[in-house]
């Protein structure tokens, strides 16, 4: 007697177990890769925000004429979000009319 034959199965019983333990694989890296784009999307939204505050206290910064402080908020914010200033600003103008801006080497 076959082996098949013992567990009620056919001859495609083996390519069925073979197609289920593939199936299973796939599903379990489509679980596997979901988690991580839900983990990087957590982490970014959390680097954003980290961003955007060390950006906001450069600004009070430079309003109050501490521009020492200024650099180092938004030198900081840079690091983690090199393109923060579009992100915080977009469709904002600067009320004092000054750009604000960081330079080319994030100074």
């Amino acid at each position: 007697m076959a082996a098949n034959s013992s567990s009620g199965g056919t001859p495609q019983s083996n390519s069925e177990q073979d197609e289920l333990a593939t199936f299973r694989r796939q599903w379990l890296e489509e679980l596997s890769q979901r988690n991580q784009r839900q983990g990087q999307q957590t982490y970014h939204a959390d680097r954003m925000t980290e961003a955007a505050g060390l950006y906001w206290m450069g600004v009070a910064a430079e309003r109050s004429g501490d521009m020492q402080g200024a650099t180092m908020y938004y030198k900081q914010a840079v690091q983690l979000e090199p393109d923060i200033e579009s992100h915080v600003t977009s469709g904002d103008h600067q009320e004092t009319g000054e750009s604000g801006s960081v330079d080319e080497d994030g100074l």
